[in-house]
């Protein structure tokens, strides 16, 4: 049998920008695709500091979410920067 991987869907750049207006659902699926890849990305850059990473995860998505960083934000979730 094995295991199956199945890839992960994309988010569109209506998504984004949905995230900006504040449309919750749109937040939601930004949130729930990259929350894993912003923390571990921080998890590895404050080297193993658990609190402080979950406090940076939450510092980027609320600023994705009012429009700060939304350029940088999305580059960085769709990087192909190796998580550890």
């Amino acid at each position: 049998m094995g295991i199956q991987l199945v890839a992960e869907s994309e988010i569109d750049a209506n998504t984004f920008e949905g995230c900006r207006r504040g449309d919750p659902e749109a937040q939601r699926r930004v949130f729930e695709r990259y929350k894993d890849r912003v923390f571990s990305i921080a998890l590895n850059f404050l080297k193993g500091d658990d609190a402080a990473a979950k406090d940076v995860t939450q510092e980027v998505f609320v600023k994705v979410f009012r429009g700060r960083g939304h350029s940088e934000a999305r580059k960085l979730c769709e990087s192909q920067v190796p998580i550890p």
